[in-house]
């Protein structure tokens, strides 16, 4: 008599389609959100990285009584270093001079933690040191460098560590007369301290 009905399997499209547009709002609401939260930690990581180096490079000085000329001085004993190049005595702090036997027996080291014998130090955003550390107007700057990096690299960092001041303020300097190229290529310059003493 009464024809029974068998139970339906499966969802209706409407259903289905619903399920989808919910679940595409809360994506595009979840993932941007994620995305900043991974890179909210690398301007505290870069912050870090500097104040240690300062803190380093303070340490150095207020034993050898002479600021260093190259960061690996930093790691390595200075008795131990390579003799500066003809180039070093030109550019980097305090004329990198060789250090006498009575200053370099007052090394105390290692002062950077990074294990780095190259003077090349990670710093974050894809940044890495060089080794000279070169009196520029007052400060001790060290510079950069990333591969392929170019003006947004530079803008990049700059607004995650000095607030975005430009260019040409702060603790991240940059040349950008062969935009969008960085000069020299791939550099930027980190203003670290006054190397008054």
């Amino acid at each position: 008599m009464f024809k029974q009905r068998g139970r339906r399997s499966g969802f209706t499209l409407p259903e289905v389609l619903v399920t989808v547009a919910i679940v595409a709002v809360l994506a595009a609401m979840v993932v941007p959100a994620v995305t900043q939260q991974i890179s909210k930690g690398d301007a505290p990581a870069f912050m870090g990285s500097v104040t240690s180096l300062r803190t380093a490079i303070a340490s150095f000085a207020s034993d050898v009584r002479k600021l260093p000329g190259e960061i690996s001085q930093l790691s390595v004993d200075i008795d131990d270093a390579d003799p500066p190049t003809e180039e070093d005595l030109a550019t980097t702090v305090d004329g990198g001079v060789a250090y006498s036997e009575a200053i370099a027996g007052r090394w105390r080291g290692p002062y950077e933690s990074s294990g780095s014998t190259t003077g090349i130090i990670p710093m974050g955003f894809g940044w890495s040191t060089a080794d000279d550390l070169v009196d520029l107007n007052g400060y001790i700057v060290v510079s950069l460098t990333k591969t392929g990096a170019v003006i947004t690299d530079a803008v990049e960092l700059d607004n995650a560590v000095d607030g975005g001041n430009g260019a040409a303020a702060g603790l991240v300097r940059w040349d950008a007369t062969g935009a969008p190229a960085l000069t020299p290529a791939n550099t930027i310059s980190l203003y670290l301290m006054s190397s008054a003493r």
